[in-house]
């Protein structure tokens, strides 16, 4: 059997407590309409075709009320267009959730729902916290068709092998295992699923061999730092002092971050050139600022304390191969680093503006949701700034099973919340920075983007907007008129024979590009070839 990588949630009483009853004893007096609403409605045909969205709610009320004396209409309104009182998160369903994701599994919803899912579902789960969401009526499917489980394996290329689906309905669990995956009735036994969960992603040795290696780590670096202290001061005794080194920390009166053992002379933004379209500027001529004791053979990481802003400070650490994960990185959702603002703009890779970014990378570190290690960057500042020198340190590490000396810090302006940029400093140990050294300032901007780093408030620049007009421009000028059957998930051009076959309940006409549709499913009709 596989290892199990992506979780796959349903959603009704598994990650929300659906019950039609609230509404039913909130909004109908008796019994017997009680009784009468609940088969037809909650329990009837209309509810279904709802859920694979070939109906809306006026319809479905519409239909409903036809078989319901005219004297319970308005209760029968009621539980129509507002059911989803009913809909309540389960806490521990949103604990696990986001446990999961720090283990490293990759989370997923696949539901039975009605349009009106995009209304109370995200008021208590961050969408963008899911790897995917696939929702029956988008689709025009529903489980237990073994056809959606296979829509959502392909739209993100998923191993059915590898998934687990969850999901209270045995008949829902079968046509999981029908399609291939994994697959387990939810009870709400969130002890035994919690401990299979974190059992099969080795959670728990992880764990105890990552504190093992710390504890042995500090403890040789409280033995060994004091006779690298002690060879350097021998070493320098023998040769002529040097002249005192002013930092530019203290000609500018910046504050160094991090600790006494291991803090450097930051860069100052006095005398860091202003953004000119490059990513980075080095520092020093490129030669970062660490001492001979700093150069050790001992992997180890160290994090500074958050300022009383909520601030990071500098994160320090020798890199080695024992120091890198073993296990695909969790969620890191739940940290708000200093100056945090969840917000979008077309035209950024991904279309968010910040990223929370590691100041030691996952990749070097295996920290997940470190509040010490993150901060508030740019998607630009994370991507095209520090990943090439986090993966140039990485694959150093790796290709010769050697060790570097890595400080990354923040550097802010006054009492700014959100850093301006962030300083790299790396110098590999065994060959004294003939494989890796640098020193350099990375801008922590977004092109486009103009951001008041006291708040993390961001607006689109003029330029950006022009941009965008002219994006949408050129979109309009592709846009046509399409006629798409949502059973058959076809789009035809609208004087296309086979739009008078349709349905009337199939039929809907969309204005936009065969790309979108394409995007959503949809294939071009065989006998009118629509562009």
């Amino acid at each position: 059997m596989a290892k199990i990588k992506h979780l796959i949630f349903d959603m009704g009483n598994v990650l929300m407590r659906y019950d039609p009853e609230v509404p039913l004893k909130k909004f109908v007096k008796t019994e017997k309409a009680r009784n009468l609403i609940r088969r037809e409605l909650f329990e009837g045909p209309e509810w279904v075709e709802a859920d694979r969205g070939m109906i809306s709610e006026e319809e479905m009320y519409e239909s409903v009320a036809r078989r319901i004396p005219e004297k319970y209409h308005e209760e029968l309104k009621k539980c129509v267009y507002e059911w989803i009182i009913c809909m309540k998160p389960l806490e521990k369903s949103v604990k696990l959730c986001e446990d999961a994701r720090k283990w490293g599994y990759q989370t997923y919803v696949l539901s039975n729902a009605a349009q009106s899912f995009y209304e109370y579902f995200p008021k208590f789960y961050r969408m963008e916290d899911f790897d995917g969401v696939v929702v029956s009526s988008d689709v025009h499917l529903i489980k237990p068709d073994v056809r959606i489980y296979a829509y959502l394996l392909e739209k993100y290329h998923l191993n059915p092998e590898e998934c687990l689906f969850l999901d209270d309905r045995e008949d829902n669990v079968e046509a999981a295992r029908k399609a291939g995956m994994q697959s387990m009735q939810f009870t709400e036994d969130y002890e035994s699923l919690r401990a299979f969960l974190k059992q099969n992603a080795g959670i728990e040795a992880y764990q105890q061999k990552k504190t093992i290696r710390k504890t042995v780590a500090k403890t040789l670096r409280t033995l060994l730092l004091p006779l690298f202290v002690a060879a350097a001061v021998l070493t320098s005794a023998c040769t002529i002092a040097p002249e005192p080194r002013t930092t530019q920390a203290q000609e500018s009166g910046q504050v160094v971050v991090g600790t006494d053992a291991t803090q450097s002379s930051s860069a100052s933004l006095d005398s860091v050139p202003a953004y000119s379209g490059q990513p980075y500027v080095t520092l020093n001529n490129n030669v970062p600022d660490f001492t001979d004791a700093d150069m050790q053979t001992i992997s180890y990481e160290e994090y500074s304390d958050l300022d009383n802003l909520g601030r990071c400070g500098a994160a320090n650490a020798i890199v080695g191969i024992d120091l890198m994960p073993t296990e695909p990185r969790g969620a890191i959702g739940q940290v708000r680093p200093s100056g945090w603002h969840t917000v979008k703009y077309e035209g950024i890779d991904g279309n968010y503006l910040y990223n929370r970014c590691h100041l030691i990378g996952y990749q070097l570190s295996g920290e997940n949701a470190n509040e010490k290690n993150l901060i508030t960057g740019t998607r630009y500042l994370n991507v095209t700034g520090m990943l090439p020198f986090e993966d140039e340190v990485a694959d150093y590490v790796k290709q010769n099973n050697a060790h570097v000396r890595y400080r990354v810090t923040p550097i802010y302006e006054g009492d700014n919340l959100v850093a301006s940029g962030v300083q790299m400093e790396a110098k590999s140990v065994e060959d004294d920075g003939a494989g890796i050294c640098y020193n350099v300032y990375v801008y922590n901007i977004q092109p486009g983007i103009t951001i008041d780093y006291a708040t993390g408030d961001s607006q689109k620049s003029a330029d950006m907007q022009t941009a965008l007009s002219s994006d949408t421009d050129s979109r309009q000028s592709q846009e046509k008129t399409y006629v798409l059957n949502t059973n058959t998930m076809k789009y035809h051009t609208p004087d296309c024979s086979s739009v008078s076959d349709m349905k009337i309940n199939n039929r809907k006409d969309y204005i936009g590009t065969a790309a979108e549709l394409q995007q959503q499913g949809y294939e071009p009709c065989g006998r009118c070839h629509p562009e």
